[in-house]
C-alpha cells in the first residue's frame, strides 16, 4: 500500500498509471490513478442518497463519462416503496410505522456494457453508488461506496484489452443502503418489506429465462455466467472477507488467487454471511461473489469516511484480484 501522499500526488501529475505485473502470457493489470482521482472527486463532492437530486445528477454525469470512454451506457430507472421521512422520525423515537408511512421513491441504476455479437456469455461486475443517509450529518462515502464504484470503469477497460469470450456489463446499483438507520429496521419497526438493495433487486427482476441460465433483456441470447460485486475496498489496511453467502466455487478460487498473489495476510479467515447487492442474484440462481472488506469499519457509516482515509493503492490491488476472477469466469462456466 502507499503511505506517502506526496508520491501519490506526483504519480497523478505525471499521468497516473500503476502497473501491477502478471505471470508470463497474461496481460498486465493497469490502473489509472488520474482516472480514479477524477471519479473519486466527483463521487465525494456531496452526499448522494437514494432518490435525491444529487444522485440523479451523479447518474447523468456517470453516463456521460462512460460514453466518452467508449462504453454503451444508460440509466435504468425504477421505483420502489420505501419508508417515508415520517416513518424515519418515528423509528428514531423507537416507534413503529405502518403502510401509511411509506412512499414511492425513484431510483437510477447506471449500466455500462462491452458486449459484441461474437461474445458467448455475459459477466456482470457491480457496485452500489448511493451514500447512506445519516440524520443531521454529512456523509460522502469515500470507501462506502466510492472506492468500488470508481474501479468498475477500469475493470471494463482491462477486460476490453484482453479480448475475452464473454461480454462485460458493469452495473452501479442505486438504493443499496437502507433508508432507515438499520439494515433490518423495516422489519423491527412494523413494516414487512426489505429496506435495502432496491436497485439490485429491481435489476434482477428484469432478467429473463435463457435456457438453463438467465439473460439480460438487452442481450437475450447471452447467458449470464456470474456476478462479481465490489464494496468497501479502499481501506489502507484492506482485508478480504470470505462471505458465506457467495458462490462456493467462486469463493474458493478467490481464496486461491489471494494466496497466489501473496496476500494471505489480507484474508479474514472468519467466514461471515454478508447481505449485500449479490443476494438477489444468488436467490435467482446466478453465481455471485462479494469482494468486500467488512473488518476495517472505523469510518463505516460515519462522517469520517473521507478521501484522506482512502488508499487508491488498495483499490488498485483489489482491481488486480477482480481482474483475475473475471478471467476465471471467462474460462469456467459455473
Amino acid at each position: 500500500m502507499c503511505r506517502c501522499p506526496w508520491i501519490l500526488a506526483l504519480w497523478l501529475s505525471l499521468g497516473g498509471q500503476v502497473c501491477l505485473g502478471e505471470a508470463k502470457g497474461v496481460v498486465n493489470w493497469s490502473f489509472s490513478l488520474r482516472h480514479a482521482q477524477q471519479w473519486l472527486t466527483r463521487f465525494t463532492e456531496s452526499p448522494h442518497t437514494f432518490g435525491s437530486l444529487s444522485q440523479k445528477r451523479l447518474a447523468q454525469w456517470m453516463v456521460l463519462q462512460l460514453r466518452r470512454e467508449g462504453w454503451t451506457s444508460f440509466v435504468q430507472d425504477f421505483e420502489a416503496r420505501v419508508p417515508s421521512q415520517d416513518c424515519l422520525q418515528r423509528v428514531l423515537k423507537k416507534k413503529t410505522c405502518d403502510i401509511s408511512q411509506t412512499s414511492m421513491m425513484k431510483g437510477k441504476n447506471v449500466v455500462a456494457a462491452n458486449v459484441h455479437p461474437h461474445h458467448k456469455c455475459i459477466i456482470i461486475i457491480g457496485s452500489h453508488y448511493d451514500t447512506k443517509h445519516l440524520v443531521g450529518q454529512k456523509y460522502v462515502g469515500a470507501n462506502d461506496s466510492a472506492s468500488s464504484s470508481l474501479l468498475l470503469p477500469q475493470l471494463l477497460s482491462s477486460v476490453a484489452r484482453h479480448g475475452p469470450s464473454c461480454g462485460i456489463v458493469a452495473v452501479w446499483f442505486d438504493g443499496e443502503e437502507a433508508v432507515l438507520p438499520g439494515w433490518n429496521d423495516s422489519f423491527s419497526f412494523g413494516l414487512s418489506f426489505e429496506d435495502h438493495t432496491y436497485g439490485s433487486r429491481y435489476f434482477v427482476s428484469q432478467l429473463e429465462r435463457c435456457g438453463n441460465s438467465w439473460c439480460l433483456l438487452d442481450y437475450p441470447e447471452l447467458p449470464i455466467r456470474g456476478l462479481l460485486l465490489l464494496d468497501m475496498i479502499g481501506s489502507p489496511e484492506v482485508k478480504f472477507s470470505l462471505d458465506g453467502n457467495s458462490n462456493v466455487r467462486l469463493r474458493s478460487h478467490f481464496y486461491s488467487v489471494l494466496k497466489q498473489m501473496g496476500l494471505e495476510d489480507r484474508i479474514n479467515a472468519d467466514m461471515t454471511k454478508i447481505e449485500d447487492d449479490h443476494i438477489p442474484f444468488i436467490e435467482k440462481g446466478i453465481p455471485a461473489l462479494n469482494i468486500i472488506d467488512f473488518e476495517n469499519l472505523r469510518h463505516w457509516h460515519r462522517p469520517s469516511d473521507l478521501t484522506q482515509h482512502l488508499s487508491l493503492r488498495s483499490v488498485a490491488m483489489v482491481g488486480k484480484v477482480a481482474d483475475r476472477l473475471i478471467h476465471f469466469l471467462h474460462r469456467n462456466p459455473m
